[in-house]
């Protein structure tokens, strides 16, 4: 997809890309002549014994929602740009999406349940696109869903690289058409299922948080935490801790706008026209960003004026500190 990327704000250009793109993954992942090959390979040089039938299934389950993502970013962004939402009828069609959505997801699961699994592994990859585009137009029907989360999934997508792999091992027998018994008996299978689950999960967030240890280790990475404030000072040249807070309120420049969330709007979102900042010998800002709006001077919001404050703040004491000898000012 990197090829020729500077001209992927052209549709004519981006669209046949994509088209392509996945045309020839389908290729590769259907006809496993080519990826026994590349196996045989790897066993010769590194001696990994890897099936291409067997990874050609695995992958092929969802091979088409990749694709079906990209289209979907894809629309979104010309939404955006072309400011559908605007538009009078955007109402209407929007309600007439949630029903047909609401139907698709309820269609999804009464039309699997007609068919066997071997059945429905032939269609998955197709049918399993429509419950999920459901699903996301579900989730941004309204503010209140969009804002809310699931405690339990939550949890579980922390370890679900864990799951996948542990569930050969610590929870399923019999290749994987049975469960693993731990209460020896069959009078008490609902018990048995309980308890292996219950393990099953904790053996898997415990082998989750031994794999980011290792993986800190090894690699030399910190977990990632919460982002750093936007009064932080900047890394690298050019780029002030007064062009950080102006991305996180009005949204990066020359890009998509509002850099929050457009449920909570912390500033008029209209089509402003930005004056240059002035500079002094320092290059730090001498004062605030003016913004003028229909011919009058646009009056900041309070989320601006404290974090800019706060951000000139910051920029004095690093000054000070920097002209005082001190090393410079490092805010977390």
């Amino acid at each position: 997809m990197r090829i020729g990327h500077q001209y992927n704000d052209r549709p004519l250009f981006l669209l046949p890309k994509i088209t392509i793109a996945a045309v020839l993954m389908v290729v590769f992942l259907h006809y496993t002549w080519i990826m026994a090959d590349i196996f045989n390979l790897l066993n010769t040089i590194c001696r990994i014994d890897w099936s291409a039938t067997e990874w050609s299934f695995r992958v092929t389950l969802d091979l088409f929602i990749v694709w079906a993502g990209m289209l979907t970013a894809y629309g979104y962004i010309k939404i955006k740009e072309h400011q559908i939402p605007e538009q009078r009828w955007f109402p209407g069609a929007r309600a007439a999406a949630l029903v047909v959505s609401a139907v698709v997801m309820g269609g999804y699961f009464w039309f699997e349940l007609q068919l066997d699994k071997f059945t429905y592994n032939q269609l998955h990859a197709v049918v399993s696109i429509l419950p999920i585009l459901a699903f996301v137009v579900l989730r941004n029907a309204s503010p209140v869903l969009r804002s809310s989360t699931s405690a339990v999934f939550c949890f579980i997508g922390q370890c679900s690289l864990e799951t996948f792999i542990l569930q050969f091992h610590g929870w399923l027998a019999s290749d994987t058409k049975a469960i693993l018994v731990v209460v020896p008996t069959t009078l008490w299978r609902p018990l048995n299922l309980a308890i292996s689950t219950i393990c099953f999960i904790w053996i898997s967030h415990k082998v989750a948080g031994a794999t980011n240890e290792i993986t800190e280790y090894i690699v030399g990475t910190k977990k990632g935490g919460l982002p750093a404030p936007v009064t932080a000072p900047a890394e690298g040249p050019g780029r002030t801790s007064i062009d950080v807070v102006r991305e996180v309120v009005e949204g990066p420049e020359g890009g998509m706008k509002g850099g929050i969330p457009e449920s909570i709007p912390l500033m008029n979102q209209g089509k402003p026209e930005i004056l240059e900042n002035q500079v002094d010998e320092r290059g730090t800002s001498s004062r605030l960003q003016e913004v003028v709006q229909d011919g009058n001077e646009r009056r900041p919001s309070w989320p601006e004026v404290c974090s800019v404050t706060s951000a000139h703040f910051v920029s004095y004491l690093e000054s000070r500190l920097t002209y005082s000898g001190w090393p410079r000012l490092l805010v977390h």
